[in-house]
């Protein structure tokens, strides 16, 4: 028997008061968790951004657009 196989022999089985309950409360979690990511995400996209200074010629396309991260934590 492999590890996936125990995880479903033992996993809960609740009613449907309590799965319903259950589920209500993680979709509460889960809205908030979208909240917080579309608010970071636009957060993200109002940062300044960086005037380039240095010369860059491209052989092909007339536009580039490039997304650089740093982390630093």
């Amino acid at each position: 028997m492999s590890k996936d196989d125990s995880s479903i022999k033992n996993h809960q089985v609740v009613s449907h008061e309590e799965w319903l309950a259950a589920h209500t409360a993680f979709l509460a979690k889960e809205k908030e968790f979208n909240r917080l990511r579309d608010e970071l995400s636009r957060q993200r996209r109002a940062l300044p951004w960086e005037k380039v200074e240095k010369r860059y010629v491209f052989d092909g396309k007339s536009q580039l657009i490039v997304y650089h991260c740093v982390r630093t934590l």
